[in-house]
């Protein structure tokens, strides 16, 4: 109704200040008034409630699947807690539809045919685990604890007092084998084990697996290393609208280095550590290897791999030769760019030590 009046109004194509105070309304009784704020207020309560669920939410707490999980089953907790989203979504929807009436009624509109359009909120299982794999990697960094709720560590004093999980160098590297002790899959599936128990370990990991819908064969965690190596940054970025909070390392196509930090624990040495005790021993390990691989297709991988990395590196040691320092209050994008289009030490082209956004 309010919408209709004020295209009535307006006069033009545009909105001009005032409009609002200039609608017609009618004085109801306190009574249907007080209801009337009860029911708004619940709505509003509701729609808190689910947007509070996404770790986008400044009121964020913890992911809805770790609350749900009192099982240890990561499927039953999915199926909870879509069951708890479907009746929150009838809870405002019924509570939508009694305000639309109540206003019919009042301004005499119960004969017309009133369209009402209901924006449910969705869930799907793939949603739901990426979201908690989004979570889990929180952990790791310390911006969210196991031990307790919402925001533990985005700046400041590091104080890991009460984040048991989180990881010590803020480096996780994310290889296409288990290279490393910290390895980001032996970490989360740690996490898993540590968050809904050992019981039902394997039959959670093979839900993820089948829920993230990798193709392909492989056990549960070759599926989820392929996620981690292929579709987790892309998701990252897309929850938060490409301003990342954990940056990749990464150097390129060959998957030949890849490594997680998160920005709010970015300190000038960290690239030289990472290329010291990361990237120098992954390029060692190509090495070896190739002295031994007999396989050709497995060979020229292994070359694609050892040259990416190699040229890779040479920024790397740029970088740990002359700090470069970030300021939180710059944002991401300032920072961000830091680490992109860097001249190339050797003489060919630009390098990018970070994931390049589109």
């Amino acid at each position: 109704v309010a919408n209709y009046l004020i295209n009535i109004m307006k006069g033009g194509m545009n909105y001009s200040t005032g409009l609002v105070g200039k609608i017609p309304f009618i004085d109801i009784d306190h009574v249907l008034s007080e209801h009337l704020i009860i029911l708004v207020d619940k709505c509003i309560e509701i729609s808190k409630t689910i947007w509070d669920s996404k770790e986008t939410s400044w009121d964020y707490e913890t992911n809805p699947i770790v609350k749900f999980a009192s099982s240890g089953s990561i499927e039953q907790a999915c199926t909870d807690y879509s069951a708890y989203i479907a009746e929150l979504n009838e809870n405002l929807k019924s509570n939508e539809l009694e305000i639309n009436s109540i206003f019919a009624h009042i301004y005499g509109l119960k004969s017309l045919d009133l369209a009402y359009e209901f924006q449910a909120v969705e869930t799907n299982n793939h949603e739901l685990i990426t979201d908690l794999i989004s979570y889990s990697i929180g952990c790791m960094f310390g911006r969210y604890s196991l031990e307790l709720p919402k925001l533990q560590y985005a700046g400041g004093i590091w104080n890991n007092s009460n984040l048991s999980f989180s990881d010590d160098d803020n480096i996780i590297p994310v290889n296409d084998s288990e290279y490393f002790g910290d390895d980001i899959v032996s970490k989360f599936v740690e996490f898993i084990r540590l968050v809904f128990g050992s019981d039902h370990l394997e039959d959670n990991l093979r839900f993820i697996a089948n829920s993230l819908e990798i193709k392909g064969t492989g056990t549960a965690r070759d599926k989820i290393r392929s996620y981690f190596l292929n579709d987790f940054y892309k998701d990252h970025l897309r929850m938060y609208s490409n301003l990342p909070i954990y940056w990749l390392f990464d150097s390129g196509k060959a998957n030949g280095f890849k490594a997680l930090i998160y920005m709010h624990r970015y300190t000038p040495d960290l690239i030289g550590k990472m290329r010291q005790d990361y990237l120098l021993p992954m390029q060692r390990r190509y090495t070896e290897q190739l002295k031994t691989e007999s396989d050709p297709i497995a060979r020229s991988k292994l070359e694609k791999k050892l040259e990416e990395i190699s040229t890779y590196d040479l920024a790397m040691e740029l970088y740990s030769s002359n700090k470069v320092s970030i300021d939180l209050d710059d944002g991401i994008k300032v920072n961000y760019a830091k680490f992109q289009n860097i001249d190339n030490p050797g003489g060919k082209g630009k390098i990018n030590l970070l994931y390049k956004i589109k």
